[in-house]
């Protein structure tokens, strides 16, 4: 085996995590080359979603004209200097086909003339020394300072089920119509994978079944863009509406192949542990993806999730992996901090997640600083760049709660203003040393029970910490102390320089920001 030169990165996958950075990578100049299996990049979309329609929204007529503010609303386009490579010159679908968002991260490599061995799978990862060994189809061995995974979750998840072996699954199930005429097919998970794979075989199946153990839950109601979506929900009616389909709480026990179908035993989650044995003629397990760790020998095993069911690698706040040293994971593998709260496992959110790695990676390999702005402690000047960065931030609306403005007061009176880091990545990091700072987060408030669609909201300013929609957070934080929180009421438009909520808000923040400064 021939042995290459010692890279300082090395990104495994070339998919869109590993374009963002190695594009990040390109421009500031960084030793690094990406390794990608197939011959092209993106190679995931050439067949998921295996409907092809994406859940990513496209807005390309938002009314703004700043960059910064369509991207609020443009949740494919990678991040880049060259406004020929935003997502909206490629379509104008809502939510566009994965054809044409293939089409854009090929494209978006080749443009930028990123750094990329094709056809070039790793088969196996050792560590010696510090130095990261991969080994290669192409019988050749890379090594690096430092590693970043962007294979994102490829390993379908299929539970421990007795007979699971004779279930299709998601990834390589017929997605022909012609195969599901007149059968009874049983579809397992509520995510949108099923419930996509249930509105495909409406016109065509005798009968569909989707169950898991836990109820459905919408991203109308919890905010969240992994839940099941508006556009994935027709099913839903299907069953309200008593045709012959229906939704199941219930958890399977068992599967018992027979000659003409098969015999489904489940046990009831909602209604008092009933069991039932069911008939179907066609089973889909749509339960997800993990990430595939085969790759890894025991010198850099990288330690799993256990309350995840080891579906995703375990890392620190620095998206660093907690038991190996100098090895980073980027994209969907994001998500295993989001607690289904945040938005990382989707480009629009670890895109901006990337930025911000690519800032720590800076300053923990190149001696380069986390860039602050130095500003003015006005109170007006205060409520002008809060405004100003909660209507128009990206990575503050596409990632709320996860990421943050971090403004820090010295003991001097001086003022520095971080844009954009993540919140955990504060409370484990020398921030926590300044007895006065602030950090400006966007967030959903807590829905309750009834319908999202008819939520009530309380206009008096002083009760914007009751309200449902995402809304600008100010706290001050003494330490790891709260000292002080403060809400902004929610904008229609998600802009709170516009119309009459500039002046109103504009009052009200003033006023609050001096008196936390007091």
């Amino acid at each position: 085996m021939s042995t290459t030169r010692l890279y300082d990165y090395i990104i495994v996958g070339a998919g869109p995590a590993g374009l963002q950075l190695g594009y990040f990578f390109k421009e500031s100049g960084t030793d690094h080359v990406i390794l990608e299996a197939s011959g092209k990049a993106g190679d995931y979309f050439t067949k998921f979603p295996r409907h092809d329609r994406m859940l990513t929204a496209n807005i390309v007529y938002s009314g703004y004209e700043d960059p910064g503010r369509r991207l609020r609303y443009d949740w494919n386009s990678l991040l880049s200097r060259d406004e020929a490579m935003l997502f909206r010159n490629y379509s104008q679908d809502f939510l566009p086909r994965r054809q044409d968002f293939l089409r854009y991260i090929r494209d978006f490599a080749e443009h930028y003339e990123l750094s990329i061995d094709y056809n070039t799978r790793v088969t196996k990862v050792s560590k010696e020394s510090g130095v990261f060994l991969l080994e290669t189809n192409r019988s050749d061995v890379y090594q690096c300072k430092r590693l970043v995974i962007a294979t994102g979750v490829s390993k379908p998840y299929v539970p421990d089920v007795p007979g699971v072996e004779h279930a299709d699954n998601y990834a390589e199930c017929s997605v022909d119509r012609k195969d599901y005429i007149d059968q009874r097919v049983l579809i397992v998970g509520k995510g949108n994978s099923a419930f996509e794979t249930a509105n495909h075989l409406i016109p065509v199946a005798r009968t569909i079944t989707v169950t898991a153990p836990e109820c459905v839950t919408m991203a109308w109601s919890s905010h969240y863009k992994g839940d099941l979506r508006a556009i994935n929900s027709a099913f839903i009616d299907t069953y309200h509406l008593k045709s012959q389909n229906h939704i199941l709480n219930a958890e399977i026990t068992n599967i018992e192949k027979t000659d003409s179908e098969f015999l489904v035993d489940v046990t009831y989650t909602k209604a008092a542990g009933q069991t039932m044995r069911l008939a179907y003629d066609k089973i889909i397990y749509c339960t997800g993806f993990r990430f595939d760790d085969e790759i890894f020998d025991a010198s850099c095993k990288p330690e799993m999730v256990e309350s995840l069911r080891n579906r995703f690698p375990a890392f620190t706040s620095e998206w660093e992996s907690v038991n190996v040293e100098d090895l980073y994971f980027i994209g969907v593998l994001m998500g295993a901090k989001d607690q289904k709260k945040y938005f990382s496992s989707f480009v629009q959110g670890f895109r901006a997640n990337i930025a911000v790695l690519k800032k720590y990676l800076d300053r923990k390999y190149h001696d380069v600083p986390l860039s602050f702005d130095e500003i003015d402690l006005d109170p007006e000047n205060l409520a002008d760049l809060v405004l100003s960065r909660a209507s128009g931030s990206a990575a503050l609306l596409l990632q709320p709660g996860f990421l943050c403005d971090c403004l820090v007061v010295d003991d001097d009176g001086a003022a520095r203003y971080y844009k954009e880091i993540n919140v955990e990545h504060v409370f484990n990091s020398d921030f926590v040393s300044n007895r006065h700072y602030y950090l400006l987060t966007m967030e959903y408030g807590q829905f309750q029970e009834g319908d999202p669609l008819c939520e009530g909201r309380d206009p008096d300013p002083d009760q914007a910490h009751k309200d449902v929609y995402i809304h600008p957070i100010l706290r001050r934080y003494n330490g790891r102390s709260l000292e002080f929180e403060h809400h902004i009421p929610e904008a229609i438009e998600n802009d709170w320089q516009i119309f009459h909520f500039v002046r109103q808000q504009y009052d009200m923040s003033q006023h609050e920001l001096a008196s936390m400064y007091r």
